[in-house]
């Protein structure tokens, strides 16, 4: 089997695992990326170029939405 679709079918399960014990939207998203990123860096090698400059911009999106979930955050914080 191809490590794209080993990466995809671990990816796909974990998913699934998060999305039945997480009610929270903004909590599924960091359990997301985390696991994306825990993912990527194992399977990165194994992938083409041009696949992994794809993952690449899907990394950067899912860090740019963690850190306005963070930022949201810590105003929350600050305003009470």
């Amino acid at each position: 089997m191809r490590y794209e679709m080993i990466f995809l079918i671990v990816l796909v399960a974990y998913i699934t695992f998060i999305s039945i014990f997480v009610n929270d939207a903004k909590l599924f998203l960091v359990l997301l990326l985390i696991g994306f990123l825990i993912l990527y860096e194992l399977f990165r090698y194994y992938f083409k170029k041009r696949t992994q400059d794809n993952l690449d911009t899907m990394m950067y999106i899912g860090i740019t939405i963690f850190i306005i979930i963070v930022f949201q955050k810590i105003s929350e914080i600050l305003n009470h």
